[in-house]
């Protein structure tokens, strides 16, 4: 464990049932006059994107929407989006989903500020700016991308999986609200709940510990170790999703201000060796089901 350390946490957080509704209002108090509201399509036929451009109505900020999101956003869709929206006056990002959403946000606002390739970004603390103010909302209970300052990208000419990893993309709010994931499928439920049991150990047990992370990551465990079990057996069990959300969002910190392990490493290196043979759906979970099993090898091996 290191006992000398710095942590930062640059994102403020709203966590509770019915939050979603507040967007709105914070996107006006964070300046925004025009957003890019980042989804996919499954969500964007969802009750849960009309809460917010409801919200966002209501106190006269305008919006498009975006939802050509797919898992494992790719490089050459994030600079699409860009060249499709650099001249629309967009001040501000909202990104509703799961980690693929929120990463592609902050890819998006990366190119907002920086322009040119993403490949030229990536690496630690590259960028010169800050992006357009972000909006976080998770929809799973999995990634901790509302509370990280990174960004994966699936690069098309490397076939590997890069990250955007600096403060400048780190949401100014995170809206988690746990009646967004009463609907997940009892699959996504199980496969982003071991991603966060995942992120939770490791950030644990690596080598950068330190007091602050330790405490999360604990208490993450402790958290979804008791409530997975719940969530994945009754999804509308809104105490376990409450709990579930909790610890995925704490996991995040936890990681953010340290790193990750051997799980993640393994994880990552098979499925770059994937990307060119597996739809890139199958692909999304399949990086989940890699954590199940790497973290049960990495349990059995002396």
């Amino acid at each position: 464990m290191l006992w000398d350390f710095h942590f930062n946490l640059p994102t403020s957080i709203e966590f509770g049932n019915g939050k979603v509704k507040n967007i709105g209002k914070r996107a006006k108090e964070l300046g925004g006059k025009k957003a890019l509201i980042i989804t996919d399509k499954g969500l964007a036929q969802t009750g849960i994107l009309e809460k917010i451009t409801q919200s966002l109505d209501q106190e006269g900020v305008n919006y498009i929407v975006y939802d050509e999101i797919s898992p494992n956003p790719k490089d050459v869709d994030c600079e699409s989006a860009y060249q499709q929206f650099k001249n629309e006056n967009i001040n501000l990002l909202i990104g509703l989903g799961g980690g693929s959403s929120m990463d592609t946000a902050k890819a998006i606002g990366t190119l907002f500020t920086h322009g040119g390739e993403l490949r030229e970004r990536y690496g630690v603390n590259l960028l010169e700016r800050e992006i357009p103010p972000l909006i976080c909302i998770p929809t799973t209970s999995g990634t901790g991308s509302e509370v990280t300052r990174g960004s994966v990208i699936t690069d098309t000419v490397t076939k590997q999986k890069e990250a955007i990893l600096d403060l400048k993309i780190a949401p100014k709010l995170a809206l988690v609200d746990p009646e967004l994931t009463l609907t997940l499928p009892k699959s996504i439920t199980a496969a982003t709940g071991m991603d966060a049991l995942t992120h939770a150990i490791e950030a644990y047990t690596c080598k950068v510990a330190q007091p602050l992370s330790d405490a999360l990551g604990l208490y993450a465990i402790e958290l979804i170790a008791k409530y997975l079990p719940l969530a994945v057996e009754n999804g509308h069990d809104l105490e376990a999703r409450k709990n579930m959300l909790l610890g995925s969002l704490v996991a995040g910190i936890a990681f953010d201000n340290t790193d990750l392990g051997a799980v993640h490493a393994m994880a990552n290196h098979l499925e770059d060796s994937m990307i060119l043979h597996m739809e890139w759906r199958i692909l999304s979970f399949f990086h989940m089901y890699l954590n199940l099993i790497f973290l049960q090898i990495q349990k059995s091996t002396p």
